[in-house]
């Protein structure tokens, strides 16, 4: 009985490490193939908006402060979604496979499954 616990207990281990590898190496491939599209719209909207920050000819004083917050909201979210998003995703799907693990732990895996009598 506690050898029959110690091989359930390897499988469900190596089963979320098997898990998370597979998880991460699609959260990498998922990076990689993103990040070029987020840093030329990235880069496009903050060059446009280089002139605008400036502040040349006249009343563009008044446009150049929203110029600056915007490229600085763009290379903001640009850093975020490259590296904190897929951070704080793999940190989630630790957490969640360690909660699986351990419940499937805790159930009893000598229980047989017996069908149910249906009344209709």
């Amino acid at each position: 009985m506690l050898g029959a616990h110690f091989i359930g207990t390897a499988t469900s281990e190596m089963a979320g490490q098997a898990v998370l590898a597979i998880q991460m190496e699609v959260i990498l491939t998922g990076g990689k193939r993103r990040l070029r599209p987020i840093m030329m719209t990235t880069l496009t909207t903050s060059l446009a908006l280089v002139p605008m920050a400036l502040g040349f000819g006249e009343g563009a004083e008044m446009n150049a402060p929203m110029a600056r917050v915007v490229i600085g909201g763009m290379l903001v979210s640009a850093l975020f979604t490259t590296f904190f998003v897929p951070t704080l995703y793999m940190a989630l799907l630790k957490g969640s496979v360690e909660i699986k693990i351990t419940v499937a732990l805790l159930q009893p895996h000598d229980r047989q499954l017996e069908p149910r009598n249906r009344e209709d």
